[in-house]
């Protein structure tokens, strides 16, 4: 029995729906979708995402950046970075990698101070 098309009707007693004459039906708003998809993985279960992710994160020489995520899955920045943080707790690391921006800072910072990283002073 679908329920469905009952909602909002009254039903007589022998289970056809009508409209009820001096109540309003409520009219369910559906919101547009767009047909394309949201990320490279999208349609697939949770199971298989984080397999084609691990699977791909543990082939790789380094521990994969945020960016690389990005690249590879087409997903947002907070997904990579909810990913990411999950696979360093997975390997129960207490603190990640730098990230590609990350490495890019830290390398102008010792370009402009190089005292500050204990190379210069004796």
């Amino acid at each position: 029995m679908n329920l469905a098309p009952t909602l909002g009707m009254r039903c007589d007693a022998g289970g056809s729906a009508e409209p009820a004459s001096d109540e309003r039906v409520p009219v369910i708003a559906r919101a547009t979708r767009s047909n394309a998809p949201k990320h490279v993985l999208s349609g697939y279960g949770n199971t298989r995402i984080v397999m084609a992710f691990m699977r791909w994160a543990v082939e790789r020489d380094e521990f994969p950046t945020m960016e690389a995520i990005v690249r590879r899955f087409d997903v947002s920045r907070a997904t990579a970075y909810r990913w990411r943080n999950a696979l360093g707790e997975t390997y129960k690391l207490e603190s990640l990698p730098p990230n590609e921006h990350e490495r890019f800072v830290i390398a102008n910072a010792r370009r402009r101070n190089p005292a500050a990283t204990g190379a210069g002073a004796g």
